[in-house]
């Protein structure tokens, strides 16, 4: 988990950040969590340690290496790699906090369960959750016909 330390500018008045520093707790139990991972994610992931392995790079435990340092990959490299995929997959950029909260959104709107998104988000209050991870992502006339289809057979058994 990174932790940003800021410092104050007293001609702007403004915080910078002055440092990145890596800890070894979660702000939280609820950080300490499960990461499902996809067979095709698991392969790229033996592939990545195996490259690395084969070339003596090492930093602890970590996997993405910088392939100019060959320690432990910066957020900001990392940005910088997300801004490079979404250009080659021709959509508008995305951050990681972005892609996170849109994975959220969808395995919600796909039926896993709120308690298991909030888990896989780390989050102690379920409010979080709620409040800041998930929206609706069908489209009008998906909700509208889902509506038509719960409501109508309803409306049939009322009296009249």
């Amino acid at each position: 988990m990174e932790i940003e330390e800021y410092d104050l500018d007293l001609k702007t008045n403004k915080y910078h950040r002055s440092e990145v520093k890596v800890v070894e707790h979660t702000k939280s139990e609820a950080g300490l969590r499960k990461v499902y991972l996809s067979d095709d994610a698991k392969k790229i992931l033996q592939m990545v340690k195996e490259f690395n392995e084969s070339r003596k790079w090492y930093d602890d435990d970590y996997i993405f290496l910088s392939m100019r340092t060959h320690t432990r990959t910066t957020t900001k490299a990392v940005s910088s790699y997300l801004k490079d995929a979404c250009k080659k997959a021709g959509i508008s950029a995305k951050s990681s906090h972005k892609i996170r909260k849109s994975f959220l959104s969808w395995a919600y709107s796909e039926g896993v369960h709120l308690e298991t998104v909030r888990k896989i988000a780390g989050h102690e209050d379920i409010r979080t959750t709620m409040k800041y991870y998930l929206f609706d992502q069908r489209k009008e006339q998906h909700t509208a016909s889902i509506l038509e289809q719960h409501v109508t057979p309803a409306l049939e058994v009322l009296p009249s």
